[in-house]
């Protein structure tokens, strides 16, 4: 049989040896507890990353949306654009051939007017009994002489 020192010492080597594996245990079980939280933070990062992504990925459709709707109108306005400018143009010409056209009829009448006026006498009565003058004027319809005839 062994001695109480023997036993006392492989009860202590026992002891110590047990106390060596809790401590060895407590250590595995921190590190396992460590271990599942760090990841259990990466999953949850993992995810937020996920739902990040997916906000941007619709933030990027949603602006393309814009930009393809906004790229629409500007079309859909540059066609309207485009006919008014036709119509404006038309109008213009339009413009442009009326008063061309009464600018016509004005200067029919001023030459009408001013072929009058050059052959009718200045005064009614002559300064000299039985004289008629005649006022001829220039293409600027500025007198360019007065003839005096003899009425017959």
């Amino acid at each position: 049989m062994a001695t109480r020192a023997e036993r006392d010492a492989e009860f202590e080597a026992d002891k110590a040896k047990r106390d060596a594996d809790w401590a060895e245990l407590q250590r595995q079980r921190a590190f396992n507890g460590l271990a599942a939280q760090m990841h259990a933070a990466v999953a949850e990062m993992k995810e937020r990353l996920r739902l990040m992504e997916k906000g941007a990925t619709e933030e990027i459709e949603r602006v393309l949306d814009q930009v393809a709707s906004l790229s629409r109108e500007i079309e859909r306005k540059s066609v309207t654009i485009g006919k008014l400018e036709t119509v404006l143009r038309s109008a213009v010409a339009d413009l442009e051939d009326q008063t061309q056209r009464t600018l016509q009829k004005h200067a029919q009448v001023l030459d009408a007017i001013t072929t009058r006026v050059t052959e009718e006498p200045v005064a009614k009565t002559a300064t000299k009994r039985g004289v008629r003058k005649r006022v001829v004027r220039d293409e600027n319809n500025r007198i360019a002489e007065i003839i005096e005839e003899p009425i017959s």
